[in-house]
């Protein structure tokens, strides 16, 4: 598949107080559905992340969702929009949109 792969690089703690890293995220998210055509991607992003990073992949996701449901609540419509009925997604409202979230965990035997 034709992917660009954007790998965050975010504050940590204890250097940095807590929001720091979600907000670190949630700007990258952000940055990169804003930055679509530039970087050279179609708008489609999935997040993904292990251990902390999942954490944060999840929390950048949700607030995403949560973002588009704001504001597709003020356009007089429900919450977020799907791309279509089969693939829901989170339009961001740059023109890019959130397909997946994925937390990788290791699996030890």
């Amino acid at each position: 598949a034709d992917a660009i792969v954007a790998s965050v690089d975010y504050r940590l703690a204890p250097e940095a107080k807590f929001p720091t890293a979600t907000e670190d995220a949630a700007d990258a998210l952000s940055w990169l559905s804003s930055n679509a055509e530039w970087v050279g991607h179609d708008g489609r992003i999935a997040l993904m992340g292990d251990s902390a990073g999942g954490n944060l992949a999840a929390v950048a996701a949700k607030q995403a969702s949560r973002g588009a449901a704001r504001s597709m609540g003020k356009k007089g419509r429900g919450g977020g929009s799907p791309a279509s009925s089969s693939q829901p997604s989170v339009e961001l409202g740059t023109g890019s949109t959130l397909r997946a979230q994925v937390l990788l965990s290791p699996v030890i035997h």
